[in-house]
């Protein structure tokens, strides 16, 4: 078991966070350039966009909100295109809007629209197309350049957690089956299969490697699949009996007394990964050695983490709080607030452990 690590000190606090609910987080850079551009969502409508100003340390000097525009309705998911700039939003009121920040307010555009809740989105820059999914049962792509969806994805139930990256799109509807596309066919789906956890799919992210993907649930757990053992799983439930698997599932974000929704899963880029909970607890983990690297305890019960996101030169992760009505709206409390915080990352901590003979 790892330490418990309470080294949030140096956690930088945002200025002039949302007026409401955190919802969804994006932060622009690569493996070697700097993040200088970071995007929240939030339930107020609107999505914000601040500056990171670097050290010259790899470090923050100083964040400064610099734009932000409106949606009708809850903003539910953003994301960030690769020429690092153009931000793309989605939420409540169905449309999905892309937005250059450096041209101001005037520059957004609805470049495309679900029929219901926009709940997530990714930017797959091989193939130069928007991935999102929705409560209409649908995941639909999008050339930015066209009005139409390039493609639409079709699902029995309303989808509740999607993940895209490299060639995958993994999706978790509402009644517990994962979905998994590779966009190279999408005529073909890869695989389906009922989930590995009982209660319902809150979160989900595509290793680094996108050799596979880890999805969390309401209920304090995760599931680690690999898409190597799709074929496996599929036939295991089919035929009944156990099969030999690298998969696996493990407990986290529970106490003695009780058991938390796992809000959020991303993966560093040493292919380990953060989980964030409505304790308001986040933890590291090394899927390969299955092990937990450290947990983050300096906000333990006082408010949920909503989002978590590692930049992706790998030295920042962002994380949001706010309450995210997991108890009801009798514990919805005004004085938590809506917070956004930049906590450091030590090589020595995110770091797999080397494996030993």
């Amino acid at each position: 078991m790892a330490t418990k690590k309470n080294t949030q000190d140096n956690d930088i606090t945002f200025p002039n966070p949302p007026a409401d609910g955190v919802s969804c987080i994006s932060v622009n850079g690569t493996i070697n350039t700097p993040s200088n551009m970071f995007i929240a969502g939030a339930w107020d409508n609107n999505v914000y966009c601040y500056e990171l100003q670097s050290n010259g340390q790899g470090g923050l000097s100083n964040i400064i909100k610099q734009s932000q525009i409106a949606h009708e309705a809850p903003v539910l998911c953003t994301d960030i295109g690769p020429d690092q700039m153009t931000t793309f939003s989605g939420g409540c009121d169905g449309q999905v809007r892309m937005w250059n920040p450096s041209q101001g307010p005037a520059a957004v555009q609805v470049i495309g629209k679900h029929d219901q809740p926009v709940r997530n989105m990714k930017f797959l820059p091989t193939h130069n197309v928007l991935v999102t999914s929705s409560w209409d049962k649908t995941v639909r792509l999008w050339d930015t350049r066209q009005p139409n969806a390039a493609a639409t994805l079709q699902f029995p139930e309303k989808v509740y957690a999607m993940d895209a990256k490299g060639d995958a799109i993994v999706v978790g509807t509402a009644d517990k089956q994962m979905h998994v596309y590779n966009i190279a066919n999408l005529g073909a789906k890869q695989s389906e299969f009922k989930s590995s956890l009982n209660y319902q799919t809150r979160s989900i992210s595509v290793f680094q490697d996108t050799q596979g993907f880890a999805m969390g649930c309401i209920e304090g757990r995760v599931a680690v699949e690999y898409f190597s053992e799709m074929q496996n799983k599929v036939n295991q439930q089919r035929n009944g009996g156990k099969v030999t698997t690298k998969n696996f599932v493990f407990k986290c974000h529970r106490d003695a007394c009780n058991v938390y929704s796992v809000n959020s899963i991303d993966f560093h880029h040493y292919n380990t990964f953060c989980t964030a909970g409505s304790d308001g607890t986040f933890s590291w983990w090394d899927k390969e050695a299955r092990h937990r690297l450290a947990t983050f305890e300096a906000h333990k019960g006082r408010c949920p983490i909503t989002q978590v996101k590692f930049n992706p030169m790998g030295n920042m992760m962002f994380y949001a709080m706010s309450y995210d009505w997991s108890k009801g709206a009798e514990h919805n409390d005004p004085k938590l607030g809506n917070n956004i915080f930049m906590h450091p990352v030590l090589e020595a901590e995110i770091a797999p452990k080397p494996k030993t003979s």
